[in-house]
């Protein structure tokens, strides 16, 4: 498993890995893609001597502990809970973040997702519950004060010279940051009415404000007596887009503040806390920028920032900077990600994936000049089952380019292929490079997978986002059949063989494609879509006031003028059925918080109406983000089997 070791090179050392592909005589099965990652979550101690990690085992998930020379630790059966992060707070306690689909904390009666924390202790292989619930989800009592023991994240910081677990919780009306007893997950007030940054030692340094009604919002530094203005930001009444208080700058006198400006994406300034000063930040990227900080201080290292074709990681911290650099080197042609590090920086944990590579986990050692392997994301794709992936751009009706990533399957001719179009979630998001299950699960079976970065995404500038806007069902649409019509030119794909399948937003698009775009598919799979556009919208609407922030997001996105506006029936699919001349798999989850399994039953009950084919499967239990292992087995399946029987890849 491990003995990896760093090459040398003249001009620095990197790491070298090569690996042949050979021809595959059989795909993987279904469950290879359709499980949860084999491994998944991988995090290493602050003193760099262990490794936790997520495993799935059949339909469980795992919580494994492990030095670094692979000496287990212990093995813990989480059962089929969701999982969302693990980390350590120190050498011996790991942090487990997990969520739940409940409708306990909705005045509507309406599901929400709720997260809350376990504590691991490695030494005496026990649990807590993060401020100490004995139902996992619900309310514990501090004092004569109920405590909600929901959260997402936590703040370590070292104060006395020990290692703390700083929980933010709703308290009474006020939100309290709580000091945690890692070994019984007790909860102490350590800061009432908490809002802001935390320095390295706990305090509170600067904080924002924002007046939604009347579009403003203010940066203020928090002096210990009182709190002081450095900046104030004014958008208007209907402002959408708001500053954002990111975290500390380069220096500790200084914050991160990302202010929606001309230009590209959000412009980046350095604000000081003594005085107000602001400085430009020029970072070069194409896509969107995100600070990354070192986690026991606070202090910023770099950026994680969006390239035209994959992500980038531009380190300010000159030693991480140099590690990078080697690091990246050593996997040529690879999409590398950083996954954690001690806080010297000597062991850094990554993931390789792309080229060959379905998912690996490496620790580098950098003292020891090491690359160790900890395991595979899926052990069951094999390097020779992994498909190749391209890069490519063609144009739209209109002359816009649009990105696109093309998966073909291994050992077939790139001509006339059968094609899927796989149109991405968001809409304002995006595809990223390296292994995506989804595709590679649909190419494995013989086909071509289209995932065009339509007018709308995300990380390509903001004009391009903005090109989206009120262009569901329009443009946004034509720029996916756009793609087919270019891959047909080119001789890669048969015209007459093409569906289209999708989730979320890209549901949307699988039901937009039969009833506003017909004529270019053989069959449709829409997950968690959109049907109703309009009723939508008045869905939202009931989470808030009229004029709530999410009903200023969704009505300029889709281009209403109003909440009920009529005008968004024309690109709405179930007034659109008497189009449909294909048949249509409709999926989605019971428990979905996001778009209410109701949208779906609407293009179900439209379809059969209209003497329309189609079959509707309800994904039982399942959430937005087919979170669990066996009901995304059990989409895979459903749908690739719904594909092979109306669009044969053979």
């Amino acid at each position: 498993m491990f003995g990896r070791t760093f090459a040398t090179a003249a001009a620095a050392a990197v790491l070298q890995f090569a690996c042949a592909a050979p021809a595959l005589a059989a795909p993987p099965p279904i469950e290879a893609y359709g499980q949860l990652p084999g491994l998944d979550k991988v995090a290493i101690s602050p003193g760099g001597q262990n490794i936790a990690y997520i495993a799935q085992v059949g339909d469980k998930r795992r919580l494994g502990v492990q030095t670094v020379a692979g000496q287990p630790l212990g093995v813990v059966d989480l059962g089929t809970v969701k999982i969302r992060s693990i980390s350590w707070l120190d050498d011996t306690h790991v942090v487990i973040v997990q969520s739940v689909t409940t409708d306990k904390f909705s005045d509507f009666g309406d599901l929400l997702e709720a997260s809350n924390g376990q504590i691991y202790n490695v030494t005496t292989r026990k649990f807590a519950t993060v401020l100490d619930s004995a139902s996992g989800v619900g309310s514990s009592r501090t004092g004569d004060e109920s405590v909600l023991n929901l959260f997402n994240s936590y703040w370590v910081r070292e104060i006395d010279g020990q290692r703390v677990m700083l929980v933010d919780a709703f308290q009474t009306g006020n939100s309290t940051l709580f000091k945690i007893d890692p070994d019984t997950g007790k909860g102490t007030p350590f800061l009432k009415n908490f809002d802001g940054l935390l320095d390295a030692a706990g305090k509170v340094t600067a904080k924002s404000e924002r007046r939604f009604e009347l579009g403003s919002w203010r940066l203020l530094a928090d002096d210990g007596v009182k709190d002081r203005e450095l900046f104030v930001w004014k958008g208007g009444e209907k402002t959408v887009d708001w500053p954002s208080l990111m975290g500390f700058g380069r220096a500790p006198d200084t914050v991160l503040v990302a202010i929606p400006e001309s230009g590209e994406r959000d412009t980046l300034y350095e604000f000081s806390l003594k005085d107000g000063a602001k400085k430009k930040l020029g970072i070069p990227a194409a896509g969107d920028i995100s600070p990354v900080y070192h986690r026991e201080t606070g202090r910023l290292l770099g950026f994680h920032a969006g390239g035209e074709e994959r992500d980038e990681y531009l380190f300010t911290d000159p030693t991480l900077a140099e590690a990078w650099a080697s690091i990246e080197a050593g996997f040529p042609g690879k999409l590398v990600s950083p996954q954690g590090w001690t806080p010297d920086f000597s062991k850094i944990l990554v993931k390789t994936e792309g080229k060959d590579d379905s998912g690996t986990y490496l620790l580098i050692d950098r003292a020891a000049r090491k690359a160790m392997k900890v395991g595979s994301a899926y052990p069951g794709v094999p390097a020779e089952a992994v498909n190749e992936v391209k890069w490519i751009k063609y144009k739209a009706q209109d002359g816009t380019e649009i990105p696109a990533y093309l998966t073909l399957p291994r050992g077939r001719d790139p001509k006339s292929l059968p094609l899927i179009v796989l149109p991405h979630g968001g809409p304002a998001a995006r595809d990223v490079a390296g292994f995506d299950w989804w595709s590679q699960a649909i190419a494995s079976r013989g086909y071509a997978v289209l995932q065009p970065q339509f007018r709308g995404s995300d990380g390509f500038g903001r004009a391009f986002l903005e090109a989206g806007y009120g262009k569901w069902g329009k443009e946004m649409q034509t720029d996916l059949s756009d793609g087919v019509r270019y891959l047909a030119a080119e001789g890669v794909v048969d015209p007459k063989r093409v569906c289209i399948m999708g989730w979320s937003y890209g549901g949307y698009a699988a039901m937009a494609g039969p009833t506003l775009d017909p004529g270019v598919y053989r069959c449709a799979v829409a997950g968690a879509g959109v049907a109703d556009i309009r009723k939508m919208l008045l869905w939202v609407k009931g989470f808030g006031a009229k004029d709530s922030e999410g009903t200023r997001y969704w009505k300029r996105n889709m281009g209403a003028a109003k909440v009920d506006d009529r005008g968004l029936d024309a690109v709405s699919p179930a007034l659109h059925v008497d189009q449909v001349n294909v048949p249509i798999l409709l999926l989605h989850g019971t428990d979905d918080t996001v778009v209410p399994i109701e949208q779906t039953q609407l293009m179900a009950d439209a379809l059969k109406k209209a003497g329309k084919p189609y079959e509707f499967v309800k994904l039982q239990g399942e959430d937005h983000w087919i979170s669990k292992g066996a009901t995304r087995t059990q989409m895979l399946q459903t749908a690739i089997a719904f594909i092979e029987k109306n669009n044969p890849p053979n």
